[in-house]
């Protein structure tokens, strides 16, 4: 599989999972998902085959509510952080399949990892001062187009010749 169309496999994978994420709430009734707050890597409620979004959510994330976005009475699967990790990661995606210029330039990698950093720094931040939620979700998505640039990055650039068949 060509390394662009590779780009697009994951551009579209990382959407499809923002959209289903976003309106995942919008497909239940009003207020069904309230007080999910529980620990990441643990599966702390039981869920049906039709919830599959909010068990990995359950899953992957905290879940607090204060934490959350609110949409149709119900938090949504995943905090306002990780919401917006997704978001950026889709985002970077989508703007490495349009400039499919990437090559082995180091540039790309440093720029990546100082956009993770940012979500990084605002995470040690946050235990000494109150971060709002538009700071946590900014600095998320972000950190999320970060890790698209990395993604892309080790996608396209060149293999050593030792390493090439």
């Amino acid at each position: 599989m060509q390394r662009r169309s590779l780009v697009l496999l994951g551009a579209v994978a990382a959407s499809s999972f923002t959209i289903l994420i976003i309106i995942n709430p919008l497909l239940f009734e009003y207020g069904r998902f309230v007080g999910l707050d529980g620990a990441p890597s643990v599966m702390d409620h039981s869920w049906s085959v039709s919830e599959c979004i909010y068990a990995l959510g359950d899953l992957l994330c905290h879940q607090q509510y204060g934490r959350s976005f609110i949409l149709n009475g119900s938090q949504m699967p995943f905090c306002i952080r990780d919401l917006g990790l997704i978001i950026g990661l889709s985002t970077g995606l989508i703007a490495c399949f349009i400039n499919d210029r990437w090559s082995d330039r180091k540039s790309y990698l440093r720029a990546g990892v100082l956009l993770l950093c940012v979500t990084a720094a605002e995470w040690g931040l946050e235990h000494f001062i109150d971060i709002d939620w538009p700071i946590r979700f900014a600095t998320a998505i972000v950190s999320g187009i970060g890790a698209a640039m990395i993604l892309c990055w080790a996608l396209y650039r060149e293999r050593p010749l030792e390493n090439r068949v």
